[in-house]
């Protein structure tokens, strides 16, 4: 996740993003493989800069609790628990295909097609 170095959070949200169980690393997925960075994720969720940061240093939601914690979370943050849970299962999808290696494989699928036209 691109934060900048003025805020004060920026170094927490750095070493956050190495820790699975919080939002950083998610934020950071989506970056990293989508492009989504801080200012796109606060447009997509309609909330301030400043609400990402804090979102970023939240825990994600527990496994069989991720309605409560999303519904948590997305007041914490003040935005729209429907786009939260959208963007969270967008990141969780894209760690797993991540993990699985099924994104090397999809992109060389792709330069071949594109290399095929």
């Amino acid at each position: 996740m691109v934060v900048s170095d003025v805020t004060s959070r920026a170094p927490l949200i750095r070493r956050a993003s190495a820790e699975p169980s919080l939002w950083a690393s998610l934020l950071a997925t989506l970056d990293q493989r989508e492009g989504l960075d801080s200012g796109a994720i606060s447009s997509r969720l309609q909330v301030t800069p400043d609400a990402v940061e804090r979102l970023a240093l939240c825990r994600r939601p527990r496994s069989g609790s991720e309605a409560d914690d999303l519904g948590e979370t997305a007041r914490y943050v003040g935005t729209n628990v429907v786009e939260l849970a959208t963007l969270y299962r967008l990141g969780r999808a894209l760690e797993i295909l991540a993990d699985s290696g099924a994104t090397t494989g999809l992109r060389q699928a792709a330069r071949k097609r594109e290399g095929d036209e």
